[in-house]
């Protein structure tokens, strides 16, 4: 872990760093997982103009940080992505103070302004022998001989000939008087001193832009080689089938919806069965993609016991199932039918064909997740929504359905969706589609 204790936002330029930075910087601060909501609060306590939504936009999963179980975020403290972001926070803090105390170019040099200054990034210096003396003296803020201002000088990594300083002083209408024993005090406010303070100042901000530029790269290089290393570890989980075997707890139809506008179209891909059982060395639930042409020939429904073998899905935007593409599939030991009266509804579901006469309503997610995921009725889709088709620009998220009974006494339609336009405000779907989408059907159907 860091040995740097965590920055306060109230003390930072906030406009010098990007959003995400600024999430983990008020994670370090608290100490503890936090929120989108909690984080937005505190940003916007620094007068940020920020919402949950661009937290989310912002970060896309990458360290430093990482989601815990009860959805908060928390930072990985020995990641060497935040202890980047410390060292870049620490030098804007320095650089702050420094430019704080240096406003003025008529104000004492000083000897950290020395340092940070000093040797210059170039050959090129700029500064007389006089400069030099002068500069030294003013730093010491005592008189000095030649060989302390030689010995000052090499200090900070500059190597002038102790008779080229001596020639320097001897020179008449100079700022600097003779101070006993053989040293020398600055006389009087000069304007050449004015002018060495402006050059050190100067060089002090070239070597904290090209720190900077540095800095930066190797942000950029650390971000790189830890999506890589995401990229090439989800690689590596793709290209292996994992086994599994378990109980169905429902199958639902797994139907891809995309939106444009004020458009909207289906790409149905077969269904989606939830079991209970092992997957790979885990024992719990998951979901499994199969095709249409599998559910026909084996009828599954709730309560039969299954086996196959799938791969991970290679894009959890476009899909709602957590593994696809299955082989080996067999019906195990069919389940005994259910008696249960609906809903919901935990018979066998009907063909594919079926869902798209029947049309479907939009769904509340939270009545999805309590009632309708053992429902044959009931559908989680994934939603391509394309903003621009010039740009190609694309936003993706997943909404319920229900295609059951408009009688159903669990039925909650929720919050009317909203689509993002191109050059214009959101589109609402309205009641007035669902209406028309299931108008073909009666009451009970």
């Amino acid at each position: 872990m860091p040995d740097q204790a965590p920055t306060s936002l109230d003390s930072i330029d906030v406009s010098r760093f990007s959003l995400l930075d600024l999430m983990v910087l008020a994670i370090a601060e608290c100490g503890m997982p936090l929120g989108y909501a909690e984080i937005a609060t505190r940003l916007q306590g620094l007068g940020i103009d920020v919402w949950i939504e661009s937290l989310q936009k912002a970060w896309h999963g990458l360290p430093p940080l990482r989601k815990t179980d009860d959805g908060r975020i928390e930072l990985v403290p020995d990641h060497p992505t935040f202890a980047l972001l410390q060292r870049r926070v620490q030098d804007h803090v320095a650089h702050d103070q420094l430019e704080r105390a240096s406003q003025d170019d008529r104000s004492p040099i000083r000897p950290e302004e020395l340092e940070r200054a000093l040797p210059p990034p170039t050959r090129t210096l700029g500064l007389s022998g006089l400069h030099v003396i002068g500069l030294m003296i003013e730093s010491a803020g005592r008189p000095l001989s030649i060989p302390e201002v030689s010995a000052e000088a090499r200090k900070y990594g500059l190597d002038f000939d102790e008779a080229a300083l001596q020639r320097s002083a001897d020179r008449p209408h100079t700022f600097l008087r003779a101070a006993p024993p053989e040293r020398w005090t600055i006389e009087s406010p000069d304007p050449r001193m004015t002018e060495a303070r402006g050059r050190v100042r100067k060089l002090i901000k070239l070597k904290a832009e090209k720190a900077a530029c540095e800095r930066r790269n190797r942000e950029a290089f650390e971000r790189y080689r830890a999506q890589r290393a995401e990229e090439e570890a989800q690689a590596a989980r793709l290209e292996r089938k994992v086994l599994w075997q378990g109980q169905v707890l429902s199958v639902q139809p797994r139907i891809r919806l995309t939106r444009s506008y004020d458009e909207r179209s289906h790409s149905y891909l077969g269904y989606s069965l939830r079991i209970a059982g092992k997957i790979g060395n885990e024992s719990r639930e998951f979901t499994v993609g199969i095709g249409a042409a599998a559910q026909a020939k084996s009828a599954f429904r709730a309560g039969d016991h299954v086996s196959g073998a799938s791969y991970p899905v290679a894009n959890q935007r476009t899909e709602s199932v957590e593994y696809y593409k299955t082989s080996a599939l067999k019906l195990v030991a069919r389940g005994p039918r259910v008696d249960e009266a609906p809903p919901p509804w935990r018979s066998l579901p009907p063909a594919l064909t079926v869902y798209r006469e029947r049309g479907h309503r939009r769904l509340d997610p939270r009545t999805y997740e309590m009632h309708c995921l053992a429902c044959i009725w009931g559908c989680r889709m994934p939603v391509e929504m394309i903003v621009d088709p010039w740009k190609r620009t694309k936003r993706y998220r997943s909404e319920t359905f229900c295609y059951g009974p408009k009688t159903c006494a669990f039925y909650r339609s929720g919050k009317t969706r909203k689509v993002p336009g191109r050059n214009a405000p959101n589109w609402e779907e309205e009641n007035w589609v669902d209406e028309d989408a299931t108008s073909k059907r009666g009451p009970d159907e």
